[in-house]
Formats: C-alpha cells, structure tokens, sequence
C-alpha cells in the first residue's frame, strides 16, 4: 500500500518534470445540474469534518435546513434532487470573485486577509479523480455521483469504480509535467489544470492571483496518483495558498473534510 503524503509536506517532494504536453478537448456540459448566478455568490467555509463522507453530508444537511438555499444542486436519474459540494472550477471560481470582491455591500473597502479568506484552507470539491489499474491513465470526473452520493459512514481510502465505465477527461500522467511543482505558464497550459477548471480565462487569473501573493517562482503542482493496485475513485481538492495552490487528486477520503458554501440568502 503506497503511504498517504500529508497535504503539508507535498510541496517537498519534486519529481522529474516531462515533456509532451497536450491539452484536451473541454468536457461538455453535463446535464442536470443547476448553478447560481456567480456574481450573487457569497461564499462561506463549513466547518471541518473527521472525513470526506461527514463533510458531504453535513453540507447537505446545513443547505437543505435552510428556506432558500442558493447551493447549487443536481438531480440523478435514480434518486431526488440534492445539494452537492463545488466542483473544482467552481472552488477555484469562488476564490477569485472574492479576491476580486474589493468592497463590501455596505460601500466599505475589504482587507487583503477578508479577500483571501477562502485561500486560508484547502477545499474539497465533488470532482473526481479516477484511476486505472496498473497505469499512469486517469480521468477527471467533473460531477462524480459516487462523490456526491457517498454513504456517511464511509471511511476507506478510496471508492473502488469501474474506471472504463466512467465519463471524464482522459489523461496520462506519463505524458506530461505532473506532481512537481510548475511555472505561472505551465499552469495555464497544463492538460489537467485545463480538464479541471475548464475555463482558460479564469485559470490564467487565478494563477495570476496565486503567484502574485504567494511570490514563488514554481508552485501548483498537479498531484495524481500512478500504477495503483485496482480502479480507484478520489476526490480533487485545491490547497491553501500558503501550500503553494496545488491541486491534490491523492488523498485518502477517511481524512478531514473541509467544504465550500454558497451562503444562504439572508446573508449580505
């Protein structure tokens, strides 16, 4: 069994980059999913949970307790309607438009600390990272319904998926610069960064965004794991700032959960 790397101790590891970079087609838009207009969001960070699978739920439990909730949410063929975690994009999507939130409702001009809030802990998002057995291939699951509809009381490393079986952005860590860390341009042109935000406009700006306030040359390494035993389902997630931004497709799902929420209504 290959040891879970802390999130706070990726950035020490560097690989050997490669060459061969190639960026995908964007997914196409998938059916069935209802989003709030961005420019109303305001976000807020949910409490941290023991696992993944509680931080799931206590998301869903804390927008369906609410009479207007402005999370968005997504209805499966075989089951209701329910409130699901941010994607990737939209992770990445809140903490621009709340650096780029330079006032607040009342006229007041915001801190630097209060618009990058959200940079301040790593989020977990209903992204998935799936993984073929014994090869570096692995697909990008925008929406995973696995993720969304994962059991609370799930406390293992993984999903185990059938990889074939599932729809996303096909990609081959072997093929390109992955678990190192990148330069602002790489970031923009990586195949993976690409696949998950899918918005080049919007990843250029937060890469703009990270570089400019972390002041690193190389940072926002794309994590991925490699040759794994079994087909394997895992969560993407993006790191605080103060870890260098990567994104992380590794982690085990029986640890901490930390999510993103588009604030009630009431809220100004």
């Amino acid at each position: 069994m290959t040891p879970r790397i802390p999130r706070e101790r990726l950035e020490q590891l560097m690989w050997k980059p490669t060459d061969g970079i190639s960026v995908p087609e964007p997914p196409e838009p998938i059916p069935g999913v209802t989003t709030p207009n961005v420019t109303e969001r305001v976000y807020e960070l949910m409490g941290q949970t023991s696992t993944y699978a509680l931080g799931v739920h206590a998301l869903q439990e804390a927008c369906s307790a609410e009479s207007s909730s402005l999370h968005p949410m997504i209805k499966f063929a075989t089951a209701e309607s329910v409130y699901r975690p941010l994607t990737f994009r939209e992770n990445i999507e809140a903490r621009v438009k709340e650096y780029q939130r330079t006032h607040n409702a009342d006229g007041t001009e915001r801190t630097k600390e209060e618009r990058l809030h959200l940079f301040g802990k790593w989020l977990d998002s209903c992204t998935g990272l799936a993984y073929k057995a014994q090869s570096t291939q692995f697909k990008i699951v925008p929406l995973s319904q696995n993720l969304i509809t994962i059991d609370k009381d799930f406390r293992t490393e993984f999903l185990p998926v059938g990889y074939d079986g599932l729809t996303g952005v096909e990609l081959d860590s072997s093929r390109g610069v992955y678990n190192t860390s990148l330069t602002k341009a790489q970031v923009v042109d990586h195949p993976a960064w690409r696949a998950a935000v899918d918005d080049v406009a919007l990843l250029r700006e937060y890469a703009t965004i990270v570089f400019s306030e972390n002041r690193a040359d190389k940072q926002m390494w794309f994590w991925v794991r490699q040759n794994t035993p079994s087909d394997e389902l895992r969560a993407l997630f993006v790191s605080y700032l103060n870890s260098n931004s990567y994104a992380g497709g590794s982690n085990n799902l029986y640890i901490i959960g930390s999510f993103l929420r588009v604030a009630p209504s009431s809220r100004p």
